[in-house]
């Protein structure tokens, strides 16, 4: 069974200041995919990939790759399901339009789906990039400046649940 917990990172401002520069480069990646798929009409992952990699690789050297992937990844989701909801916006309107002019209403204002755009897009971390050691409560992670290892708590109500996933002390 798995479960969810959530911690708290405890980094020192060095690490703070990674971390902020880690998710405003991801966010740039994330808008820059968003923008190149939307602009081309383009929600498929490999052709997004082979379009932006390099490009995104420029606009934020210090990204490691797998999270300019995982970018990539989240951004490519976004614009699926963008896509979609715009058809769908796209379709129902004539519906909506004749349904209040038999109705005797006012006729509904279009709202068009615009570009997906994030002012600060999560990272997307994964096996790759990050590696949890409960037992000394800290978290090794990339950042822009490289890996880095954070301390953490875990909040008093999910203690129990910690203590039950680690080997007892021998």
């Amino acid at each position: 069974m798995d479960r969810t917990v959530r911690i708290q990172l405890q980094p020192n401002t060095e690490q703070a200041q990674a971390l902020h520069e880690t998710l405003a480069q991801f966010t740039i990646t994330y808008n820059h995919v968003c923008a190149y798929g939307w602009q081309h009409s383009e929600k498929n992952g490999v052709r997004l990939h082979h379009a932006t990699y390099y490009e995104t690789k420029a606009l934020c050297s210090s990204l490691v790759s797998d999270l300019l992937i995982q970018a990539r990844v989240k951004a490519t989701e976004t614009l699926r399901s963008a896509f979609t909801w715009k058809a769908k916006k796209e379709a129902s309107y004539p519906k909506k339009v004749a349904q209040a002019q038999k109705q005797g209403k006012p006729v509904p204002v279009f709202k068009p789906v615009r570009c997906p755009h994030s002012q600060q897009c999560a990272v997307r971390y994964n096996i790759h990039t990050y590696s949890l050691h409960w037992a000394t409560q800290t978290i090794r992670v990339s950042t822009t400046q490289g890996k880095m290892t954070i301390p953490f708590t875990v909040p008093h109500f999910s203690e129990h649940i910690v203590a039950a996933t680690l080997p007892p002390l021998t």
